[in-house]
């Protein structure tokens, strides 16, 4: 400072007046409220000083003047307190505050509680001991402990079980029934016939007749075919075997009309015929070439005697007409009497041309020439001799029951076969050929009944199918593109529900289309080897009244997968359990004289697992006084003198406080000595998530226990939310004030539940009714599952209509692939720019940064590559159009929830545009 004395008054150079006019136009981050700084207060103050004539005599500013240090002080004193006044003013306001408690008490002048985190929730799958002398009923008690194998850089997480579980054995691993009786209708090609049958071969006739064709000769449900393969299946212990033309074709044999008519499936009978054999008469000489010395027989038709050839007939004839003897001649070369129908015999007596002892009475006989088929039921059968045709031989004569063989076959003696020998073949239970799914689950043998109500898990991986041999005309239809031929031996993989039409036909949902053919067309086959096994968890409707076992599951809704029956299992030694682990603590004494009376939780954080009430979470602590519960309120303020309630407050550290009233605004405690106890569990948020079979260590081990496992991934997990996290989630509660009513109130009350982080609600039809319909996303990526929705819709209808139509649904994830090529400025590093575009543009594309319903643009691709410094130009050549995004929709009958388009996995290629 210069000692120059200043006359005018004037301030000195550079001096700033203050108070500072404060204003504040909207939209800052922060509000200013700071009226001046150190250096602007001291120039106020050396100002007022060169004013003031009664200091007109002090002329220095030196930083070591007594008068000047002391300006210089209180300018240090005013710039603090100018500082702190502005941080109460910023701390006044919910959208500016830093400081946890001040938000804490804004958000408390609303009604909103900020969240203290959620604990995640799963289910473990117990295995029991099943050897002998174990025990049949295992009860598990509520807070069994169980524990994580942690990996590298973890700690472990402890589970406990939230429900008292009664296990069995037997309900460990249930298996689903995977073969059934065969049934074997209308396009069948082929059926399975028990064992491993060497004595099959192709070529060898089969009979498929049911109980009414034994009830009936006139019946014509029955189905005859000559064996086109033979195929012997270890595996299943049996034998397929197979023909050419499918089961229920038009008729072709005389006394069937239209459609081949096929047998009940429940009596259907199968039979071998082993035996080929002719008519007598079959293999006799043509009688015209018979040599004179033969002698001269007449062909009086009466089989005594034996013809000649027609000249030496006319020849030897003495004493008789030429013209009688002419007209009593055949004019072909068979002889006259020449029948299927033993002569002098009953209708449906036949002679065959040996003796067949397999054509025993009971048996099932089929004459067979070209264009007609009968099937004949073997009444009577004895052995003769019989001499005609020139033949002389021992014959099996049948006595049959059916159509009348004359009329139908009448000399055809030469092309007629007779297949005898029925020999019955037994039907192999087959595999079922339709996946587990649907409502139901019958099992593979009877289990004791399970209780309405009880979770189970399904597990097991998507069951595959090949094209059979000879399959030549299916194809797989692809969404939106054009059919696909498939051919003999093509593996599939089944990706949705399977449908039997009905017709004998059935639709397969595969990973490479629709595809519809017989029922036996296409063929399952063993999981490969390491296939990726799903999960589901589902609830058991209610056992078979009057049973103390059960067959089939029936399920509360039907599964969502499908899958293959003879590896899915049902795990029914279910049990809840939520992350944390349980504490006891002795809070101290109460002491009447003492109001709002205090104490500490030692462990943090305190863990509050999720629940269907307003805020999605509830705390685990309970608290005890005299061994009484008293019950946690949001606020003191309305409670009475006489309840016995208590509020918690969660310091920066985590650190609970339970806070009791003033005898006015809740009840004191009464005096006692370490008379208030506390039980809570410790443990919460993202730390407790957890993948499938991770949660494998029993820490509290019941007896009969053998393993036990979360075969599902954790559920929703939050941790206590930032200051960040109340400023967007209080203001919520004053929007809804606690009634939801509006499709917005719908979104914001979602949006306020610990784990979710999209939420977006819309107005739907479904052409019976008008409804709500709200998709909502996890947070952080996380999977919503089963419970975690029904909780929200639960809270939904309990803060605002209970009558609502409302439909809550995960949103659908639509993953998609993004190349692009970057023109980089040649001052930057190459590598370091493309690193650069590629982490900024997969935060761009993440689900945390994308909104449901919002379409995959060009723009975004390229606007997030040019935040990115270096960056000249950007190509985007996949996708190369505009990705939609789907709103909620009813396609079909069917509720569709809103899209959310993100970048897949590793789906993000970036390379460098070549010069």
């Amino acid at each position: 400072m210069s000692d120059q004395r200043r006359d005018c008054g004037c301030p000195p150079a550079g001096a700033t007046a203050t108070p500072a006019r404060v204003d504040n136009p909207p939209g800052l981050p922060a509000v200013r409220r700071r009226v001046g700084t150190s250096g602007a207060f001291a120039s106020a103050m050396e100002a007022r000083l060169t004013r003031s004539p009664a200091l007109s005599g002090l002329t220095t500013r030196d930083a070591d003047d007594p008068t000047i240090a002391l300006v210089d002080a209180w300018s240090s004193v005013l710039d603090v307190l100018a500082f702190y006044t502005e941080r109460v003013a910023n701390e006044a306001y919910l959208r500016t505050a830093v400081d946890p408690r001040s938000l804490s008490e804004l958000a408390h002048e609303v009604g909103y509680q900020p969240l203290r985190g959620r604990a995640s929730a799963t289910v473990l799958a117990l295995t029991l001991e099943d050897a002998v002398g174990a025990p049949d009923v295992v009860p598990v008690p509520t807070g069994t402990r169980v524990a994580s194998l942690p990996g590298p850089g973890e700690v472990p997480q402890t589970y406990e079980t939230t429900a008292e579980l009664v296990a069995r054995p037997a309900w460990n691993a249930i298996a689903a029934r995977a073969r059934v009786p065969q049934q074997v209708g209308v396009g069948h090609r082929s059926v399975l016939v028990d064992g491993l049958r060497s004595d099959l071969a192709v070529g060898d006739a089969v009979l498929l007749v049911g109980r009414e064709r034994e009830a009936s000769s006139a019946d014509t449900h029955w189905a005859f075919r000559r064996l086109a393969s033979v195929e012997r299946l270890p595996g299943l212990d049996a034998t397929r075997i197979g023909w050419v033309d499918p089961l229920g074709e038009p008729a072709t044999s005389t006394g069937r009309h239209g459609v081949e008519q096929l047998p009940d499936a429940r009596d259907l009978r199968l039979y071998v015929l082993r035996t080929r054999a002719a008519i007598f008469g079959a293999a006799a000489p043509d009688w015209r070439l018979i040599s004179q010395s033969v002698g001269g027989g007449r062909p009086d038709g009466t089989g005594s005697s034996v013809p000649v050839t027609r000249s030496l007939l006319h020849a030897e004839h003495r004493g008789r007409r030429r013209d009688t003897l002419e007209s009593r001649a055949l004019p072909g070369p068979d002889w006259p009497g020449f029948s299927v129908v033993a002569p002098g015999q009953p209708e449906n007596t036949v002679d065959l041309d040996a003796t067949y002892p397999a054509a025993s009475p009971g048996s099932w006989v089929v004459l067979a020439r070209t264009g007609v088929t009968v099937l004949y039921r073997v009444m009577a059968t004895t052995e003769t001799s019989r001499t005609d045709f020139t033949l002389n031989a021992k014959v099996s004569r049948l006595s049959l029951t059916g159509p009348t063989a004359s009329h139908l076959f009448g000399a055809s003696v030469r092309e007629t076969t007779a297949f005898v020998g029925s020999e019955l073949l037994p039907l192999a239970t087959g595999p079922d050929p339709l996946p587990v799914q649907g409502e139901q689950i019958v099992l593979a043998r009877p289990v004791p009944t399970l209780e309405a109500g009880r979770r189970v898990v399904v597990v097991g991986p998507r069951p595959r199918i090949r094209v059979a041999e000879g399959v030549r005309t299916l194809t797989a239809t692809p969404p939106g593109r054009s059919a696909v031929h498939l051919h003999p031996g093509d593996e599939l993989e089944v990706s949705g529900r399977v449908d039997d039409n009905g017709d004998g036909t059935v639709t397969w949902r595969t990973t490479r289309g629709l595809v519809t053919g017989p029922a036996d067309a296409l063929q399952p086959l063993a999981p490969a080897a390491g296939a990726p096994r799903h999960r589901e968890e589902a609830v058991v409707a209610g056992p078979t009244p009057d049973s103390d076992e059960v067959d089939t599951l029936v399920l509360t809704a039907a599964l969502t997968g499908c899958y293959d029956r003879d590896a899915v299992r049902v795990l029914a030694n279910v049990v809840t359990a939520t992350h944390g682990e349980s504490r006891a603590q002795v809070l101290g004494g109460g002491d009447a004289a003492l109001t709002y009376q205090h104490f500490t939780l030692q462990e943090p954080p305190l863990t509050y697992v999720p629940s269907a009430s307003g805020g999605g979470v509830t705390s685990t602590l309970e608290v005890r006084v005299d061994g009484r519960l008293w019950r946690e309120v949001p606020q003191l303020f309305g409670c009475g003198p006489d309840d016995e309630v208590y509020v918690t407050a969660t310091d920066d550290e985590g650190t609970v406080t339970v806070t009791f009233g003033d005898g006015r605004t809740g009840s004191r405690l009464p005096t006692g000595a370490g008379n208030v106890t506390a039980r809570y569990r410790v443990g919460t948020g993202m730390a407790g998530r957890l993948d499938a079979d991770v949660l494998t260590l029993p820490m509290t081990r019941p007896l009969g226990l053998r393993a036990v496992t979360n075969p599902l991934p954790t559920g929703l997990a939050a941790d206590p939310e930032t200051p960040a996290d109340v400023r967007a989630h209080a203001p919520r509660t004053a929007l809804t004030l606690d009634r939801v009513v509006s499709l917005r109130d719908v979104e914001d009350f979602a949006r306020g539940v610990p784990g979710i982080g999209k939420a977006v609600a819309a107005r739907l039809w479904d052409g019976r009714r008008r409804f709500v319909h709200l998709t909502v996303a996890g947070s952080g990526g996380q999977v919503l599952d089963t419970e975690a929705i029904r909780n929200l819709r639960d809270a939904l209808l309990g803060a605002g209509d209970a009558r609502l139509p409302l439909e809550v649904q995960a949103a659908e994830v639509v993953a998609e692939h993004v190349s692009l090529t970057v023109v980089v400025d040649p001052a930057y590093g190459t590598r370091e720019v493309l690193d650069g575009v590629t982490r900024s543009v997969t935060a761009a594309l993440s689900e945390g940064d994308r909104e449901l319903g919002q379409p995959l643009t060009e723009g975004d691709v390229i606007l997030a590559a040019h935040a990115v410094a270096g960056v000249v130009a950007v190509t985007v050549t996949v996708p190369r159009t505009d990705v939609p995004s789907s709103s909620a929709r009813v396609v079909g009958g069917v509720t569709m929830p809103a899209q959310l388009v993100v970048l897949a996995a590793g789906g993000l290629t970036v390379t460098e545009a070549s010069s």
